[in-house]
C-alpha cells in the first residue's frame, strides 16, 4: 500500500501541467486567422512564479510601420510624381503581479494588477508637385512638407492628423486564464479595466524648411476596458 502511494505521488509529480514555485514562463501573441504572421512578439511577456498561486510579470510591446508611395500623373506628355514617406514606432513596457486562485490541473484563472508605459513616435515627408505660378504656365515644381509626430490625411477639402505620437502611463486590473494543453505548453486570454493617462505630442508641420504650423500637446485621460484580441501562447520551464 505504501509502495502504491509513493508511485502515485511520483506519477502526479511527473504529470504536472502547471508551473509552480521558481518556474518561469514566456509567451507571445498568437493570431491564427491573421493575414500577416500568426505569431507576433509585439506582446511578449515573461512571468516568474513565486509560489503555485503568485507570479510577478514583466512584458513589452513593439510595433513599427513604414509606408512609401508614389502617385504619378501626366501633364503635357510629362510624368510627375507625388510621393509620401510615413513611419511610426510604438514601444512599451509593463510590470505587475498575478494571483492564480483555482487549484485545477489544466485551467488556471487569475487576477492581477499591472502598470505600464508606452511611447509612440511618428514622422512623415511628402513631396507634392504643384504649379509654379511665378515661373510661367505649364511649369511644375516639387514642394516638400515634413510632419513631426503625425501623418496627414485628406478628408474632402480638409487635412487631418492621424497616427499622432503620444506617451501613455496606465494602471490596470486584469482578469485572465491559462489553459495547459500539455506539460509546459499553454494558451490563454486576458482583459482588463484600467486608467490611462495619454499625452499627445506636439505636432510641427514644416514646408520647404520653414515651420508653417504647430499643434500643441493634448491630454486624454480616463477609464477603459482593455481587451487582448490575440491568444496568448506560452511555454514554461
Amino acid at each position: 500500500m505504501l509502495a502504491g502511494f509513493i508511485l502515485m505521488a511520483q506519477d502526479e509529480a511527473t504529470d504536472r501541467f502547471r508551473p509552480s514555485k521558481n518556474n518561469f514562463s514566456a509567451e507571445v501573441n498568437f493570431k491564427p486567422f491573421s493575414s500577416e504572421a500568426p505569431i507576433s512578439i509585439d506582446g511578449f511577456r515573461g512571468r516568474l512564479f513565486l509560489s503555485n498561486k503568485l507570479a510577478i510579470r514583466i512584458g513589452c510591446n513593439f510595433a513599427t510601420k513604414k509606408i512609401h508611395d508614389e502617385t504619378p500623373f501626366v501633364y503635357n506628355n510629362t510624368v510627375y510624381y507625388n510621393t509620401r514617406d510615413e513611419r511610426y514606432t510604438v514601444a512599451g513596457v509593463n510590470t505587475g503581479i498575478e494571483y492564480h486562485f483555482l487549484n485545477s490541473k489544466r485551467f488556471s484563472p487569475y487576477v492581477g494588477v499591472i502598470i505600464g508605459f508606452e511611447n509612440k513616435s511618428s514622422k512623415a515627408v511628402y513631396d507634392d508637385v504643384e504649379p509654379d505660378y511665378y515661373s510661367g504656365t505649364n511649369i511644375y515644381k516639387t514642394v516638400t512638407t515634413e510632419y513631426k509626430n503625425a501623418w496627414r490625411y485628406y478628408s474632402g477639402t480638409q487635412t487631418n492628423l492621424i497616427e499622432r505620437g503620444y506617451t501613455r502611463i496606465s494602471g490596470n486590473i486584469v482578469l485572465g486564464g491559462d489553459i495547459y494543453l500539455m506539460k509546459h505548453l499553454y494558451m490563454g486570454l486576458e482583459l482588463g479595466l484600467g486608467y490611462n493617462s495619454l499625452v499627445y505630442k506636439e505636432v510641427e508641420i514644416t514646408g520647404e524648411g520653414t515651420l508653417a504650423t504647430k499643434f500643441p500637446k493634448a491630454k486624454d485621460n480616463g477609464f477603459s476596458i482593455n481587451v487582448n484580441n490575440s491568444i496568448r501562447l506560452g511555454f514554461w520551464f
